[in-house]
């Protein structure tokens, strides 16, 4: 099949391996080639919702970050937003461990508060615009980066919009949540390690793990998918590089506030269940009837259908011996799905820990050209935005 004179890929049922790079569709001229209007719709889009939570909040900053507080004993309200503007004001592991619920737990999550930090110096209203813009950036730039991936493989751009307007990012945004951040990292660092940029892919999966722990699983992608295509140095160059020193990160956090970082929560988390998707089960049974409902029609095909089918993927395509980054990286959400806690199961937090799973299994189903079933779940992806206005 042919695009304009040029080859495309063959078709991902009649292959067994990834096709080289010279089998992909070079981009149009311009300086995104075709994603010029992906990038334009999702900056337009990000723009007016925070446009309109400032004016809602009347430019509150407090109340645009739900920063209510709270102790261990009187329990913790707000949410999470409160906790990066409460470490972009005050850096001081001593004093800011006031206002953090399980302080070593946020405060692994550095980058965002120490970038916004640094660019507002402190200040309230500086703050917010220093969140906002730099999670907006990094959020566009992965958008644009992820477009031009599979518009050079052939794939129409607008599918870029999965991600640009993904109401588990566009969520994190509005409250100035790591996020964004986190995965525009995470997804920069394992398309250009993909692309054989170990040192540009490198920096980006560190910075990556430092904004958020959930984004390990692309850069254990990256480093298995280096080890398969024989970069095995530079994949271990990699795994070493992030690794070390985030051991030295959570061993910091382990001698300043008395535990590492790693944990399932924050205040009111729950232990991992003993059984895959216990953490849903035991949510369906405390949950009144009409959100169990809502599970049912609208996070049933938004989430559970990609993580069921993700499962199937994965397991189809290491069998068929296509080990490969998204393989790798589908396998990994997976398994993360199977076994959260009952807490990151709540309704507003459940379709952000799962955003690594949507963008695997996004990759795993343009790559075999399975965009019927894209087009039958995007009305339910879509349909989460109403989590996005009503936080």
């Amino acid at each position: 099949m042919r695009l304009h004179g040029r080859p495309l890929e063959p078709s991902a049922h009649n292959r067994g391996t990834q096709p080289p790079a010279a089998a992909t569709v070079p981009l149009r001229p311009g300086r995104f080639g075709p994603c010029g209007r992906v990038l334009l719709l999702t900056a337009c889009f990000g723009v007016a919702l925070l446009a309109w939570t400032y004016v809602v909040f009347q430019g509150r900053v407090e109340a645009i970050f739900y920063v209510q507080g709270g102790t261990a004993a009187t329990g913790w309200a707000g949410y999470d937003g409160q906790f990066v503007y409460a470490m972009a004001r005050d850096l001081n592991p001593r004093t800011v461990r006031a206002s953090l619920d399980v302080p070593a737990y946020r405060y692994q999550r550095i980058l965002l508060p120490l970038v916004a930090h640094g660019l507002s110096r402190g200040h309230p209203a500086g703050i917010l615009w220093a969140v906002w813009g730099v999670s907006l950036g990094a959020h566009l730039a992965a958008t644009a980066l992820w477009c031009r991936w599979w518009a050079r493989r052939g794939r129409a751009s607008h599918w870029a919009l999965l991600y640009g307007l993904w109401p588990g990012l566009l969520l994190g945004l509005r409250l100035g949540l790591p996020e964004p951040l986190a995965y525009a990292l995470g997804l920069m660092g394992l398309l250009w390690a993909r692309e054989d940029r170990w040192v540009w892919g490198y920096l980006a999966l560190l910075a990556a793990v430092f904004a958020k722990e959930l984004t390990w699983a692309f850069v254990v992608a990256a480093v298995l998918d280096g080890w398969w295509r024989g970069a095995r140095w530079r994949a271990l160059g990699v795994m070493l590089g992030v690794g070390l020193p985030w051991l030295a990160w959570q061993g910091w956090l382990w001698r300043t506030f008395g535990q590492p970082g790693l944990a399932a929560g924050g205040w009111g988390a729950t232990s991992v269940p003993l059984y895959p998707l216990g953490g849903l089960v035991e949510v369906v049974i405390r949950l009144p009837l009409s959100w169990v409902a809502v599970y049912g029609l609208v996070f049933g095909p938004s989430l559970l259908v990609p993580l069921a089918l993700g499962a199937w993927w994965a397991w189809r395509r290491w069998r068929e011996g296509r080990r490969d980054v998204w393989t790798a990286l589908l396998a990994l959400h997976v398994a993360l799905g199977l076994w959260l806690p009952m807490s990151s199961w709540e309704p507003f937090a459940v379709f952000r820990v799962l955003t690594g799973l949507l963008v695997a299994f996004w990759a795993v189903a343009l790559e075999e050209k399975r965009f019927p079933l894209l087009r039958r779940l995007t009305p339910f992806w879509m349909a989460l935005l109403a989590f996005v206005v009503a936080r």
